[in-house]
């Protein structure tokens, strides 16, 4: 299955850079929740997923949307110091 996500991940990049679409960027939700160091992993997983292995609890979709929200901060700091560069 991880062979097939990485190929899903290329082909839709490859199809965002066929089509010109700019400011995109791909990412495998999972990777957006942040680490805690202070809980055990599998207490961590079952905090974030619960007994359902595909839908994430409650508490798992905010640290997602916590997530997102971060990754667009950087994205988007990231941006603007490009821009001041430039300049």
């Amino acid at each position: 299955m991880g062979e097939r996500l990485t190929d899903l991940r290329h082909h839709t990049r490859e199809f965002l850079h066929l089509k010109g679409i700019k400011r995109i960027k791909v990412v495998q939700g999972v990777h957006l929740l942040a680490e805690d160091g202070n809980t055990a992993p599998y207490l961590r997983a079952e905090a974030l997923w619960g007994e359902d292995p595909v839908h994430l609890t409650d508490r798992g979709y905010k640290e997602l949307a916590d997530g997102v929200s971060s990754l667009r901060r950087s994205i988007l700091q990231h941006e603007s110091e490009g821009k001041t560069k430039k300049k």
